[in-house]
């Protein structure tokens, strides 16, 4: 078997390699042939030439630079020739004898094919060969020849190795970490593991994305520790043996200053970490540590803190402490350390045994944790609690408390790991309730309906009810993704008066129920359930919650400035705890308002980032959300391939709750619209026809998807069904006073007044769309209203009054970067014949303003339907226009038509 069929070659690089063969391929005399390569040890520096040369099938002139032979004079020049570094019977004494011997070598080899003259470790290359080398830089012209050189990054170099990687004119690449798709695919091939994307993007933080690091611990560990959770993750062998090699050489008191800081964790207040290691030259063994490679500083005089190389360096180091070595360090450390939680974890790191009055002591901590929202140590501390507890019943108990905090943290991945071991316990509210917030998160709405009203049936709020408002507050949750008003706040005031105020549950359940009453239309009660909420500065998990409910408020408010000032705020740091399941829903929020405002750059940002957050987590709840926003706007801007990308990533199914079917339909609708598809833009949205709707999803504000459907129906002539649609939308609108939904059917009521030649009545309507998007900040909103009233009006003749609406929109489109809608505008416009300069010369000149419009569509591949819906017109229309265009042009088919005008008409 080849050793191909074994080892992937090399994964993640496709960028480095299209560079590589770009580099190969150019022919131009003033440019440099050089390549340098930088990256640390392992990252692939070798392996990516390797398959550059294997792709390229270049001839290839190798050499390696080594620290032993780094003082042979010409060692490398040897390699690349073969021991003929020179003429036969000459001495290469000078660097452009050899430079001359390497470029004759070049020169005879390059006549019929692609030469690489490729060095690895450069850095340790002996300082005449770098001379010779520079020599033939400096010389080298030839079409076919390229040098690679590779470098460590960070390693000393000579000066005239400096000199020759820092050549002006070279091309410089530093190889960086493989990301989490990369790790998966390197793991699929090296050992048919199929990783997690969770367990991806920690083995990428905890190797620092290091090839050979991950290639290894893969190879050293079989799949099934990999498809189970790892508290800690390992170092790889070689790397731990080279790590207890150099930390043996070390001072003694260097090295317990190294153990103490890995007991500590990954990193400590210097001060804690001399005390642990009992050193009496404390600044000397830290310089020691330092010079070696195991640790760096931070901080300044007051708050001096250090922290290991790299994570893989504290698991080497704490790896190498013996049972008995750790337990003892740990228990010094909890007497050392300041903060209660760090001393509490210290103990039970020491704790082998049950220990009932540690794990009492531990939970309550854990409780504390919870308090101020801060999942995460809230969550290892009731696991530790788990472990100590004498009982399984106890047991059981605090590691559901445990899970329970993981998900809250926002860790779905480490919490699907229990769930074997939660399906052997004993059915109770706790159990069920823990499930079922699972499912939840997950979406799956069938599931998390079924265990929550079973947990909630087994409840007995007079001997648990602090367990019955928790299941409440699940039910909470479940009837927000439901987007179901009635029982969201059902739901919440039950839990509420189960438990005190400030119980995290009854915090939760509180802050949503001001979404709740806005989904039942008492948007004026809402308003003023946030305001005296946030009034008293609540801090932590409670004023998340609050900011968040209140920011979604805002948003729907037709207050998009506040609402994303809001939704900031909720987004926790390290500094401010709150849940990532939370801050997922704010940064979705977010981004809405970001887009509203028509700060689009800043809404895909913020998509980018949490996605990042959503992926890790497995949090499927808010992944349509999110990307609906993406595709939206990339849509808008023409990309139509990251637009779909980021639609296929917000796919729900008809069994996915509301709050994710309707983003997911809108993903896919907008995309549809951008391409005048609007057949497929009704198939996108007809699944919201089949939702309950009486509950909120019809509420002004919330989910703007109607006038985008309706739309559509006017579009292919379906105009009368569409009145019907929009006509209890509308008086809803009007009771509400929303003016943003308002504005968003007016445009589609004009457009089917217009289309009923009703076109007085029509200006009306859209007259009365763009009073009342005055003084709000939403552009594209306002540029759709523009847009459908000049087409309009365009279509019933009135070009002169069509023309200034058009040109608004056009301004405002093109502001955004929504150059498909711009395109459009030209069209209407050059259709209108007005505000456009015709095109001189050529056949354009003899057609009419409406067939130049045509061509240009039916040019670029549309159909005739398609063109119809673009213009606005009959498709007997465009037929008519195509037949005199045919006639114009002397041709006689649209192939003909694209030939002779696709790339400059297609615009």
């Amino acid at each position: 078997m080849n050793d191909d069929d074994v080892v992937p070659r090399i994964f993640g690089r496709s960028t480095e390699l299209a560079q590589l063969a770009r580099l190969l391929r150019s022919a131009d005399d003033a440019r440099v042939p050089l390549a340098v390569m930088t990256g640390p040890r392992g990252s692939g520096r070798s392996a990516l030439v390797d398959e550059f040369i294997r792709q390229s099938g270049a001839s290839l002139f190798r050499a390696s630079g080594v620290s032993w032979e780094q003082n042979i004079p010409w060692g490398i020049l040897d390699q690349l020739l073969g021991g003929r570094a020179w003429s036969e019977g000459e001495a290469a004494s000078t660097p452009d004898t050899a430079g001359e011997a390497v470029l004759s070598a070049l020169g005879t080899c390059a006549e019929d094919r692609d030469v690489v003259l490729f060095v690895d470790d450069v850095d340790y290359a002996d300082d005449e060969s770098v001379q010779a080398l520079l020599y033939l830089v400096r010389r080298l012209r030839r079409d076919r020849v390229l040098i690679i050189l590779t470098v460590e990054v960070g390693h000393p170099l000579s000066p005239v190795t400096t000199r020759l990687v820092q050549l002006s004119g070279c091309t410089q690449t530093i190889l960086g970490p493989l990301d989490t798709a990369d790790i998966q695919r390197l793991a699929l091939a090296s050992g048919r593991i199929d990783l997690p994307t969770s367990t991806a993007h920690r083995l990428g933080l905890h190797t620092a994305g290091n090839p050979r690091h991950i290639l290894q611990l893969l190879t050293e560990h079989p799949p099934r520790f990999w498809s189970e959770w790892q508290h800690v993750l390992p170092a790889p062998r070689q790397f731990a043996g080279e790590t207890l090699e150099r930390l043996t050489r070390a001072s003694a008191d260097a090295r317990a200053l190294v153990e103490a800081a890995a007991v500590l964790g990954v990193d400590a207040v210097f001060a804690s970490a001399v005390a642990l290691a009992g050193t009496r030259v404390p600044m000397e063994a830290l310089d020691q540590a330092r010079t070696a490679g195991f640790l760096k500083t931070s901080g300044d005089d007051t708050f001096f803190r250090i922290s290991f190389s790299s994570a893989l360096m504290r698991a080497a180091v704490y790896e190498s402490l013996g049972p008995v070595r750790r337990t003892a360090l740990h228990r010094a450390a909890s007497r050392l350390v300041p903060g209660h939680g760090d001393r509490l974890t210290h103990r039970a790191a020491s704790t082998a045994v049950p220990d009932a009055a540690l794990a009492a002591e531990i939970e309550q901590f854990a409780v504390s944790q919870t308090e101020v929202g801060a999942w995460e140590p809230a969550a290892e501390n009731f696991l530790q609690a788990a472990r100590l507890w004498p009982t399984r019943a106890e047991r059981e108990r605090r590691l559901l408390c445990g899970i329970d905090a993981l998900v809250g943290a926002g860790d779905v991945p480490r919490a699907l790991s229990y769930i074997d071991e939660i399906e052997s316990f004993s059915r109770g509210p706790l159990r069920d309730s823990v499930q079922g917030y699972l499912a939840v998160l997950r979406g799956r709405q069938v599931q998390a309906e079924r265990l929550l009203v079973e947990a909630w049936d087994q409840c007995d709020p007079q001997a648990d009810a602090s367990t019955t408002a928790t299941v409440a507050q699940r039910l909470v949750l479940h009837s927000l993704a439901k987007w179901h008003g009635p029982d969201l706040v059902e739901w919440a005031q039950r839990s509420t008066n189960l438990v005190e105020e400030d119980i995290p549950a009854a915090v939760e359940s509180r802050a949503m129920i001001g979404l709740g009453l806005a989904a039942l239309g008492k948007t004026a009660e809402a308003t003023a359930f946030y305001h005296q909420m946030t009034v008293g500065n609540a801090v932590g998990a409670q004023s998340q919650r609050m900011r968040l409910g209140k920011g979604w408020l805002q948003l729907a408010m037709d207050e998009p400035e506040l609402a994303r000032d809001e939704l900031t705020i909720a987004v926790p740091t390290a500094y401010n705890y709150g849940s990532l399941r939370i801050s997922l829903w704010a940064q979705a929020w977010k981004a809405r308002a970001e887009f509203t405002l028509g700060s689009w750059d800043d809404a895909l940002r913020t998509v980018a980032r949490a996605s990042i957050d959503q992926e890790s987590s497995h949090i499927d709840l808010t992944r349509p959300l999110l990307h609906w926003t993406a595709s939206q706007v990339f849509a808008l801007r023409g990309d139509l391939e990251r637009a779909s990308a980021h639609r296929r990533l917000a796919a729900a199914t008809a069994e996915d709750y509301p709050v994710m079917q309707i983003p997911s339909c809108l993903a896919v609708a907008q995309v549809a619209e951008i391409q005048a598809d609007y057949d497929g833009v009704i198939r996108a949205l007809t699944p919201m026809l089949r939702l309950d709707r009486s509950h909120g999803i019809d509420e002004p504000g919330f989910w703007p998807w109607q006038d985008v459907y309706a739309n559509a129906l006017v579009m292919v002539n379906r105009v009368d069904e569409a009145g019907d649609f929009l006509r209890p939308l509308e008086r809803l609108a009007d009771k509400r006073r929303h003016r943003s939904t308002i504005a968003r059917l007016a445009y589609v009521r004009g457009r089917i007044l217009s289309a009923k030649d009703e076109i007085e009545e029509a200006r009306g309507v859209f007259e009365q769309g763009l009073v009342a998007l005055e003084g709000l900040p939403m552009p594209f909103l306002r540029a759709r209203v523009h847009f459908a009233y000049g087409q309009s009006l365009r279509r019933a003749g009135k070009r002169r009054d069509a023309a200034p609406q058009l040109s608004t929109a056009r301004d405002i489109f093109s502001s955004l970067g929504a150059i498909p809608y711009v395109r459009r505008c030209d069209r209407e416009l050059l259709a209108g014949g007005l505000n456009v300069a015709r095109r001189e010369g050529g056949d354009l000149a003899a057609l009419t303003a409406q067939e130049q419009a045509v061509t240009g569509l039916v040019a670029s591949g549309k159909t005739n339907k398609q063109t119809a819906a673009e213009l606005n017109v009959t498709g007997k229309t465009v037929q008519y226009h195509l037949t005199n265009i045919y006639s114009k042009m002397s041709i006689s088919s649209r192939s003909e038509l694209a030939a002779r005008f696709g790339e400059g008409a297609a615009d």
